[in-house]
């Protein structure tokens, strides 16, 4: 029993001991968010998307990734600049046209990155085919100038 007391005397002692806290302002603002884990369709592979602040630069690079139907790929787009990793399309008014934008293939098998180029045009839509053959995706151009003009059946003669 008195063994009991003692320990039980210690443990309250111990617990109202005050410490000194660890958390210093660099360790306050470089802090890492676990945006979301998702497991590979085939079990074997567990991909961790983290996001932190870049202190650097005045800006954010969201990670948009999709896993092959196999699981042997995934891809993923690192710029904010692709319509995908925006939650409204509104913001395409905001897009810095001149960043080149890719679209970036990771293989499981052999840990290679691979890039396709997509120039400046925005990735608004992108798909694997079902057997991993291809990789489907829709893209927009904001610096056409197709857009500006009014393309009617009315503008063109009907009579040859």
């Amino acid at each position: 029993m008195n063994l009991f007391l003692i320990l039980f005397s210690l443990s309250i002692l111990f617990c109202t001991v005050k410490t000194k806290s660890n958390l210093t302002l660099d360790s306050f603002f470089n802090y890492t968010n676990f945006d979301s884990l998702s497991l590979s369709p085939n079990g074997e592979y567990l991909l961790i998307n983290t996001r932190r602040p870049l202190w650097n630069s005045n800006s954010f690079e969201s990670i948009k990734y999709t896993w092959s139907p196999s699981g042997k790929w995934f891809f993923f787009l690192l710029k904010n600049n692709s319509a995908i990793n925006n939650l409204k399309f509104q913001y395409l008014l905001k897009i810095d046209l001149n960043v080149e934008q890719n679209i970036y293939l990771y293989s499981t098998e052999n840990d290679e990155i691979k890039s396709v180029s997509l120039g400046n045009d925005i990735p608004i839509a992108i798909t694997w085919s079902q057997d991993d053959s291809s990789l489907y995706y829709a893209t927009i151009n904001l610096n056409s100038t197709d857009n500006l003009k009014w393309n009617d059946i009315i503008q063109y003669p009907l009579n040859p």
